[in-house]
């Protein structure tokens, strides 16, 4: 009964720490708000069926987006093809200081962006994610993609490459790469 509650207690406090990046990386994976949801919660509800040493992981962050990476990959396979719906990250609010037409220009730009992102092969689309848009380390994009941090900058780079030419190649492109490293 003890270790019950000292596990239920770990999950409360991971779930309060982690919830909004597995949510983030979902959504970004699947485009759904629906599917990211319910595959937060099947993250979530894995750690309760796993064992105790979960508690003990040095970086517990990695091991929660591991298991959602795998999570999103079986939904994929599930749906054969998920439409990317880049709406999803636009804000609807206009930010304090930009006119409407500021703003429209600002959204069909982030538009853009993620129409490119989610043409992107998945190793690149998924390392653009962890590391541009969740912001993980390398390190941490390397546990979660369990490759070597080489292999994490290597492919970071090439995405990044290859975006910047698919955002090139569309009218308004280029912007938002340019101080990206």
């Amino acid at each position: 009964m003890k270790g019950d509650s000292k596990k239920s207690e770990w999950i409360a406090e991971t779930y309060d720490l982690f919830h909004l990046d597995v949510y983030r990386f979902l959504m970004s994976f699947t485009g759904s708000k629906s599917d990211a949801e319910d595959l937060t919660q099947e993250t979530f509800m894995q750690l309760l069926k796993s064992s105790e040493s979960i508690m003990n992981k040095k970086n517990p962050k990695t091991w929660i987006l591991k298991v959602a990476k795998y999570k999103a990959i079986d939904h994929h396979r599930k749906r054969k093809f998920t439409v990317f719906s880049k709406e999803k990250f636009i804000k609807e609010v206009p930010a304090e200081g930009l006119n409407l037409d500021d703003n429209i220009i600002e959204n069909e730009a982030l538009k853009e962006l993620m129409d490119c992102i989610s043409s992107l092969k998945p190793t690149f689309k998924l390392v653009v994610i962890l590391r541009g848009i969740n912001e993980l380390s390398t390190a941490e994009t390397a546990a979660v993609l369990q490759c070597s941090e080489s292999k994490v900058k290597t492919t970071y780079h090439r995405a990044l490459k290859q975006l910047k030419s698919k955002l090139t190649n569309h009218s308004k492109g280029g912007n938002f790469l340019e101080n990206v490293r």
